[in-house]
């Protein structure tokens, strides 16, 4: 997602560019004029969507195992003991019967003693063994759970909005995006299972330092980067860096892949009728073609749809019929089979709780009838399952950090209780999803850039995932 300003007034503001709102946004009162001029500094950057698959759903609490281990150790070592006594008395008997007269009596009597106190020693030991309630801890409780990601790496990333993030195998890329003074063309990887941070050297036809661009990912290899913007500045070029691990080169002392020698950026070159320069848009990539809705070029917000055809890098603007969304940036896509699903966002005056869906095969919107409003603009979405998680975002007052989940079968907007401790409001954050948790990146409260990572985990919503055969149906449109 990309870019625009935004800027406080009780009054609309024209949408022309205006460098002396540098760094204004709605993080006091309410919004009542959102600008997608090219003002430099501007600070209303969406988040590019970025989608993670989620793997299988985790075990259960640790807690309950331990329990059932601590049980069946105890009830072995009751069973154990109960034997070693038989065998005892057992051979008690048998020596008393093989002794005579006064030394059979004097036998028994010692037989007696000796079997009292191993039958005191088992006691008082059987005493000193802790109970398993007394040492194993209840299981937590079953629910989603917030906490922060401990991380290193020899080069950890700058502050940063309005970057994207995408899921390239286990590994997350994360390029461009900002901090309070410059925009980067940087690229790090972030390892989502050690947490750690590295930044490869790249070559070729690096992209320009931008924000608010969108990083679309094609056959899990392939990252396109098209539009985002720099102060003033709004790009339309398009670039691709080729992640496919079959071109690393091989370190044959230390058998790793060596990424920093080959990762390696293009310029394609493409034909047609290409989209306007633009920042706050979202793409999706659907039968081997890219689409790129919205977004606002530094005069006015955009509500066209435009398709590349990567077969020949040929660019189309689609003529859509139906329910066409109002224009927009700062909103949030998400694909679901052939249904392009957009919510939220601004025109630079409005923040929208609508949803609109685009059918792929026949260019037809709808709008989608939900149970009750609930306005967001530089959220994300992830899809998880039959849901989108909304994370953070501005509702037109204020910054949050709620979790909220649509039911993609019912269209209405659902709550979990979530424990932990939350990250701090904010927009122009990414999100992905990876292994049954949420991880969120960076982000922007109206004073600060984050350089965090929270990781929500779902717990027992970890099943969701796995949830894939279901239909947006029509009729709920």
């Amino acid at each position: 997602m990309t870019s625009g300003s935004i800027v406080q007034s009780t009054t609309p503001v024209p949408l022309t560019a205006a460098p002396s709102q540098e760094h204004s946004l709605p993080d006091q009162g309410s919004v009542s004029s959102v600008n997608l001029s090219a003002a430099k500094g501007t600070t209303l950057e969406t988040t590019a969507l970025a989608t993670g698959a989620g793997n299988t759903a985790k075990s259960a609490p640790a807690g309950s195992d331990q329990y059932a281990t601590a049980v069946a150790v105890s009830s072995a070592s009751a069973q154990q003991s109960q034997q070693r006594s038989q065998q005892n008395n057992q051979s008690s008997s048998s020596s008393s019967h093989a002794t005579h007269g006064h030394d059979r009596g004097r036998g028994r009597q010692a037989e007696s003693t000796s079997s009292s106190n191993k039958n005191r020693t088992r006691t008082e030991s059987s005493k000193d063994v802790p109970r398993p309630s007394a040492t194993v801890a209840p299981a937590p409780i079953p629910a989603m759970h917030w906490t922060r990601a401990k991380v290193h790496g020899q080069i950890p990333p700058k502050d940063l909005r309005a970057q994207t993030v995408n899921l390239v195998g286990e590994s997350v890329y994360v390029f461009g995006g900002c901090d309070p003074k410059n925009c980067f063309n940087t690229l790090y990887i972030f390892d989502a299972d050690t947490m750690h941070w590295s930044q490869p050297k790249t070559y070729g036809s690096i992209p320009p330092p931008c924000r608010a661009h969108s990083s679309t990912l094609v056959d899990n290899k392939r990252l396109y980067v098209f539009g985002g913007g720099d102060g003033p500045q709004y790009f339309n070029e398009l670039y691709m860096l080729d992640t496919d691990e079959e071109n690393y080169g091989i370190d044959i002392f230390h058998l790793a892949s060596q990424r920093t020698d080959t990762l390696t950026w293009t310029n394609p070159q493409t034909t047609g009728k290409r989209p306007r320069r633009r920042r706050a848009h979202t793409t999706c990539v659907y039968n081997n073609c890219i689409y790129v809705f919205g977004g606002g070029d530094g005069v006015q917000a955009l509500n066209d749809t435009y398709q590349l055809n990567l077969a020949d890098m040929h660019w189309t603007e689609l003529k859509t019929t139906g329910a066409i969304p109002i224009s927009r940036g700062y909103h949030t896509s998400n694909l679901i089979k052939n249904h392009f699903i957009v919510y939220g966002g601004s025109d630079g005056h409005e923040c929208f709780s609508d949803v609109h869906v685009l059918d792929l095969e026949t260019n037809e919107w709808t709008k989608i009838d939900i149970n009750r409003p609930l306005p967001r603009l530089s959220h994300t979405a992830t899809q998880v399952g039959s849901y989108l998680f909304v994370i953070g975002g501005h509702d037109g007052s204020r910054y949050s950090c709620d979790v909220m989940m649509l039911n993609l079968v019912t269209w209405s907007w659902e709550t979990r209780k979530v424990y932990g401790i939350p990250p701090a409001g904010r927009g122009y954050h990414a999100s992905l999803l990876y292994d049954s948790r949420l991880f969120m990146f960076g982000g922007y409260d109206g004073q600060t850039v984050f350089d965090d990572i929270y990781i929500l985990d779902l717990s027992t919503c970890a099943y969701l995932p796995q949830i894939t055969d279901f239909q947006v149906l029509k009729d709920g449109l």
